[in-house]
């Protein structure tokens, strides 16, 4: 496992286990004698009553020694420390360079933060940045970053002592860290020297001899103790890491190190004792397996035990580390078992060694077999051979009413058997649920339905008046009785039924209901005697109308009719059966009509007939101008006229005659002429002067009525008859005339011509008299007459007065149906009197008189007939029947309608027709006679059909045969004969496979089958077999059967499955008719083989032969893998000699149809070169920190050697045994003489890093004291040299040496500072 962090570290104790213990305070490490460190938080340990806020506090318990902070990846790092690599972050592996190894000693691990060597001081310790290489801070210097910690172990302190300034002498001040197994102490040191001289001297100094040769090298070894040895020094070599053997003296005698007690032997540390696991269910691989490396612990299989691996690893002590479970009997696969139709078994969970028993089944017989699980994992035996028992059928199944089966008949063998099912419902005209029941050998089991007749719902009695509310909810088999309804009674007597027939219909029936007559209506109580016509209301029955109006000649006070019906009853009493459609049941008030014509206008007529109503009489009379004519016998007195129906007064007119004005005296005197003579009523006359006596003007006199009859009456005020008489006669005029004597008189035959409108009285005229022309009778003039005077026997004047003739005022015919054109018509003009439109008779011509009347004869009209009032059928014309012009009539409604509002009028017209608006007939709604049935559609607007209206009634879908009309008749029911319609026959497309199977052959509409699961198919949990029912489908308009599947499954196969764990299939849950597919498994080869699924269960085909396949070999790391590696089998990936990883786990699959090694390769570090490292003082070299496969050079040190002959920088390589492997350059060290005559000061200051010699060398003698320290800083120096030389001799002798040494030769006290790494 790696690391997935930056906080990974490996924490080394000494004999004890290291743990990683989480805590929430310090109370839960104080078992552990430990503080809770909060590791999200700089590594903070956390304070005595601190709660930890973050996932990440530990506590951590450590052992033995120094405490060393060691960056790790994973734990093979941590393997030579006995540690485990610690991720601080809290992470499985470690992702950056800030995972540490943690090495502890006996006492409390602790991290501790720092930002400085204060916070370390009470420690005894530094602070070391861990982001930064692991650098230790220098004593002024502050921590630059958040992971600078003091780390506190238990043993001795590594680190260092305090840091003391040397003094001016030549004794080398070194650090007083102590030699503790971590190390040497990384104390410093600085030595200030002065010296001084005035004297001139000459010396050769020769260094004594550094050991450089002989140096023991090798895996394992560390001599770095023998690194730096003269000559007599004795020095200790021992084996390092994963390396053990004795540790051996060395002695440096003469540049070289020789062993003292024998040559150091580092050898691997190897386990090689007994097996990790010594019980015979396991088996290992472990035999002398290398420290660090692990093996396998497996459980033997082949023995019986179910697979488990478990690794042990080889530790520093050489013992085995690690643990297993106990293994555990391997049970044997039950698809092994013996198999066969009706099988089952207790043999799950059945181990190696161990029986079991293959049954049969309920419902099944045979007898039960032993089977054993073999060690392999596979059972061996045999099955029992089982047979299917039948179900007996339950008597009751058929004894119920209305029953149908699937499951058999009575008497017979059973058609099902055991798990099989079959259903039981209704037969037609029943209905019920269809039920499942399952065959549970020897037992049918379920529930028999129970079936209730149906109610018919087709055909049901209907007809006028037919009452069949006692058919309501009957059902098959029951009968209900007809009767005709309250108004209505059979056509003929008898008892009238019908019955419910299984179909669903009613059977046809022959009551006929005819409806009640209404009685008389004008004998009925308060009707009779009153001017009422309710002719109309004769003869009519239940539901018909008529109007009852007012008489011809008659008119009504309100309404002018009122609709009435007949509502005859069984019972009814009152207004012969009739009903009034709204208000109270009463005569309407009638008024006699006033007659219009035949009023007498007649001059002279006085009379009373205005306003005279039909039936009513006036008397005829003459006015105070006039007489009756007594010549008359019968008619000379008044008469009585009547006014009949038809709107004329009839009956004779009095004769009469006007009566004469006497001539006024006034007109009688002398001289005053007048044409007055017989003058009668309404005529006038004139007064004149008789001109041979008497002056005077004319005046115009009117005979007119007055109080006491009649009288001359001027017509002017001013103008009355006035005669003056003449003082003499004078013929002529003019002074000239003279007398003469009379001649002839004067007749008015010269005035012949002069005729109409004019009159005169010149008949007989003396000579000299003057006679009057005047308008006649029936003229008025306009101004005087004329005059004419007469002279011998000859009348003489001019002029004629001018005269308009009278119009004409009364007598104007006015019969029935007369009409004129006389009005207007003047004196002696003539008029027409003719028979109106509508009417016919002979026109007359009648003559204005001159007294201002009309006269003439007739015309006899007569009315002509109205052809019939056509309307449509809603409206009753019937009072229309007959009518002449003039004449009126009441529109109302006919039977099957009802009016709303009025009744309307009409009035035949003189074109011959009718003329009026239809009165408001609303269609009464047909509410008996609908025809009703499933078998039938019968239209919404059969429902609401109105009188005259139509509906068509078919056979409903699903049915056949031909349409039918249905009227809406006057009586309120709809009349029309029923189709007769055949339910269809459906034909079979029920499922009848994929495991069902039906009963819905020849089924017709709306009749039911049952669709079920066939043989070796089952019905789903909690589902039934299915109704089907023969509908009608709206999209194809076409009938089908339609219902939903039952939700049938194919009963799966439980025979004969393959087994074994080279054949793979899906034949799991693969029911009847359903097909799998056996294969060899992943890893196997061999020809797949199909097998079906029979209806009893078992499968049948050929199972594959299958052999398992070979993986090929890796090459790309190093394995434990075979080349007969077979499918299933796993090994180990380890990373080669010189690298570091996880060994990670192979195992032959299958990839695609290739079998392959399957695994991921180990990541693999190469290790660090630790041993045989390069040693000794007379070489400089990049070695350190090369890791496997990589190269350093090894050189001689440059300042104090030089390359022996032939010589040169050597190339060393990390072999795969973490040792540096190559030769030695050989190295001369250099020989100096000097000679100095001067004076020198020199000062020299040295602070030694890593690896530092310092030799303090006395004027002209050899190093006194030589000091090795481990430190890591970088060596500086200053030097200041004042010299006066009078003469510099200098010779160099090259000596040869094998390891590091150094020779310095002054002439004065000096110190020299060599530091090399």
């Amino acid at each position: 496992k790696m690391c997935t962090s930056a906080d990974c570290v490996c924490v080394k104790g000494g004999g004890d286990q290291v743990d990683v213990v989480g805590c929430d305070s310090n109370a839960d490490c104080a078992g552990l004698d430990a503080k809770c460190v909060d590791l999200s938080d700089g590594d903070k340990a956390l304070g005595e009553q601190e709660v930890c806020v973050s996932e990440k506090c530990v506590c951590a318990v450590g052992g033995g020694d120094q405490v060393e902070v060691v960056s790790c990846e994973s734990n093979a790092d941590c393997e030579s420390f006995e540690a485990v690599c610690v991720d601080l972050s809290g992470g499985e592996s470690c992702m950056s360079n800030d995972c540490f190894c943690a090495k502890g000693g006996g006492d409390l691990v602790e991290v501790v933060v720092c930002d400085s060597n204060v916070d370390c001081a009470s420690l005894n310790a530094k602070c070391v940045d861990l982001s930064d290489g692991d650098k230790a801070l220098g004593e002024q210097e502050m921590c630059g970053s958040e992971k600078c910690i003091c780390a506190v172990g238990g043993g001795d302190q590594g680190g260092g002592g305090p840091v003391v300034d040397g003094g001016a002498t030549t004794t080398s001040i070194v650090g007083d860290g102590g030699a503790g197994d971590g190390g040497a102490g990384a104390g410093g040191a600085t030595t200030t020297i002065i010296t001084s001289s005035s004297t001139t001297s000459t010396s050769t100094t020769t260094l004594s001899s550094l050991c450089s040769g002989g140096i023991p090298v090798g895996a394992g070894v560390n001599s770095l103790a023998c690194t730096q040895t003269y000559s007599g020094d004795i020095c200790e070599v021992t084996c390092m890491g994963a390396y053990q053997g004795a540790p051996k003296k060395y002695e440096c005698h003469e540049g070289n190190l020789a062993p003292v007690n024998g040559s150091i032997a580092c050898e691997k540390i190897r386990c090689l004792g007994t097996r990790p696991v010594d019980l015979p269910m396991y088996i290992d691989n472990c035999g002398g397996q290398d420290v660090g490396l692990k093996c396998k612990v497996q459980c033997d299989m082949d023995a019986g035990y179910e697979a488990a691996t478990f690794f042990y690893q080889c530790s520093m002590t050489g013992e085995y580390i690690g643990s297993v479970q106990p293994c555990v009997k391997r049970s044997c696969n039950t698809a092994t078992v013996p198999q066969g139709t009706g099988v089952f078994n207790n043999c799950s969970g059945t181990r190696a060694g161990e029986t079991c028993n293959a049954m049969c089944a309920k419902g099944y017989t045979g007898t039960m077999k032993i089977v054993e699980c073999g060690s392999n994992g596979r059972f061996s035996g045999s099955a029992p051979t089982c047979i299917l028992q039948p179900c007996d059928l339950p008597v009751g199944l058929t004894s119920g009413v209305g029953l149908f089966d699937t499951c058999g008949t009575p008497g017979q063998a059973s058609i099902v058997k055991h798990d099989q099912r079959c259903s039981a419902g209704c037969v037609p005209g029943y209905s019920g649920s269809l039920k499942d029941l399952v065959c549970d050998a020897p037992l049918l089991v379920g529930q028999i339905p129970t079936c209730a007749p149906k109610e018919c719902n087709k055909n049901s009695p209907r007809g006028f008046g037919v009452v069949s509310d006692t058919c309501k909810n009957k059902v098959t088999g029951e009968s209900c009785a007809l009767t005709c309804k309250d108004g209505a009674s059979p056509a003929e007597a008898g008892v009238y039924s019908s019955s419910c027939q299984a179909t669903g219909e009613f059977t046809d029936h022959n009551l006929v209901c005819a409806p009640k007559a209404c009685g008389e209506l004008a004998t009925a109580t308060g009707f009779a005697d009153v001017k009422i016509d309710v002719s109309a209301c004769t003869g009519l029955v239940n539901g018909q109308n008529c109007l009852m109006v007012c008489p011809v000649g008659f008119n009504a006070n309100g309404a002018k009719a009122a609709s009435l019906k007949c509502q005859a009853s069984d019972t009814y009493t009152d207004f012969a059966g009739f009903m009034i459609a709204s208000g109270s049941m009463q005569p309407l008030v009638c008024s006699p009509r006033p007659c219009t014509m035949g009023i007498p206008n007649m001059l002279g007529i006085e009379h009373d007939c205005a306003g005279k109503g039909t039936g009513e009489t006036c008397t005829v009379s003459h006015g105070l101008a006039f007489d009756f004519n007594l010549t008359e016998a019968l008619l000379g007195q008044s008469q009585t006229l009547t006014c009949s129906s038809n709107g004329v007064l009839t009956g004779e007119m009095p004769k009469i005659v006007p009566k004469k004005c006497d001539i006024l005296s006034a007109l009688q005197a002398t001289g005053v002429k007048n044409t007055c003579a017989d003058k009668t009523s309404g005529t006038t006359c004139w007064s004149y002067c008789d001109e041979t006596t008497h002056n005077g003007g004319f005046a115009q006199y009117s005979c007119d009525t007055t109080d006491t009859g009649v009288a001359f009456v001027p017509t002017s005020e001013d103008k009355v008859a006035a005669c003056t008489a003449n003082a003499g006669r004078r013929l002529r005029e003019g002074s000239s005339a003279k007398p003469r004597l009379l001649g002839a008189s004067c007749d008015a035959s010269s005035l012949s011509d002069i005729g109409r409108p004019y009159k005169n009285d010149c008949s007989s005229v003396v000579d000299g008299g003057t006679c009057l022309i005047e308008c006649a009778d029936g003229y008025t003039i306009t101004g005087d007459p004329t005059v004419r005077s007469c002279s011998d026997g000859i009348l003489s004047g001019s002029g004629l007065p001018t005269c308009t003739a009278k119009t004409c005022s009364s007598g104007f015919p006015n019969g029935f149906g007369v009409e004129n054109d006389c009005s207007g018509v003047t004196t002696h003009n003539t008029c027409q009197a003719t028979c109106e439109a509508g009417y016919e008779g002979t026109a007359e011509t009648w003559t204005c008189n001159p007294n201002g009347e009309v006269t003439g004869t007739g015309p006899t009209c007569t009315a002509k007939a109205c052809d019939a009032l056509s309307l449509n059928s809603e409206f009753n014309t019937a009072l229309c029947s007959g009518k002449k012009t003039s004449q009126t009539c009441m529109v109302g409604c006919s039977a099957g309608w009802t009016l709303s509002g009025d009744a309307s009028g009409y009035e035949c017209k003189a074109a011959g027709s009718f003329e009026g608006t239809p009165p408001t007939c609303v269609a009464n709604t047909c509410t008996e006679g609908v025809p009703s049935g499933a078998d039938l559609t019968v239209p919404d607007d059969c429902s609401d059909r109105t009188t005259g209206q139509t509906c068509s009634v078919t056979c409903a879908d699903g049915y056949t045969g031909t349409a039918q009309d249905f009227t809406c008749g006057t009586n309120g029911a709809l009349t029309g004969t029923s189709p007769t319609c055949e339910p269809k026959t459906c034909p079979n497309a029920a499922p009848s496979s994929g495991g069902l199977e039906n009963t819905c052959t020849d089924i017709t509409y709306q009749q039911t089958c049952v669709v079920s699961c066939a043989n070796g198919y089952s019905l789903k949990s909690g589902t039934s077999s299915q109704t089907w029912t023969c509908a009608w489908d709206d999209v194809s308009k076409a009938v089908g059967l339609m219902g939903t599947n039952p939700q049938c499954e194919p009963v799966p196969c439980e025979f004969n499955f393959p087994s074994g764990d080279t054949i793979t299939h899906n034949c799991a849950g693969v029911g009847t008719g359903g097909t799998c597919l056996a294969e060899c498994a992943v890893g196997y080869s061999g020809t797949a083989q199909t097998l079906t699924c029979g209806a009893d269960k078992t499968l049948t085909g050929t199972h594959p032969t299958c052999e398992a396949a070979i993986c090929p070999a890796r090459i790309d790391v190093e394995n434990d893998c075979s080349d007969t590696t077979v499918y299933g089998s796993k090994c180990d990936a380890v990373c080669s000699a010189g690298y570091t990883g996880t060994a990670t786990e192979w195992e032959c699959t299958m990839d695609g149809n290739t079998a392959v090694l399957a695994g991921e390769t180990p990541t693999c570090t190469p290790k660090e070169c630790i041993y045989n490292q390069p040693v000794g003082q007379s070489y400089t070299h990049d070695c350190a920190g090369k890791t496997t496969a990589q190269t350093c050079v090894v050189e001689c040190e440059a300042e104090t050697f030089v390359y022996g002959d032939g010589s040169s920088a050597e190339t060393w390589t990390c072999d795969t045994a973490e040792t540096m492997e190559g030769t030695l350059p050989t190295c001369l060290i250099i020989t100096t003489t000097s000679t100095k005559t001067s004076m020198t000061s020199t000062s020299s200051t040295a602070t030694a890093t890593t690896l530092t010699t310092t030799s303090t060398t006395p004027l002209g003698g050899f190093p006194t004291s030589t000091t090795i320290s481990s430190t890591s800083s970088t060596a500086t120096s200053t030097s200041t040299t004042s010299t006066s030389t009078t003469e510099t001799e200098t010779s160099t002798t090259l000596t040869t040496t094998s390891t590091t040494s150094m020779t310095s030769t002054t002439t004065s006290m000096l110190t020299t500072t060599s530091s090399l790494t």
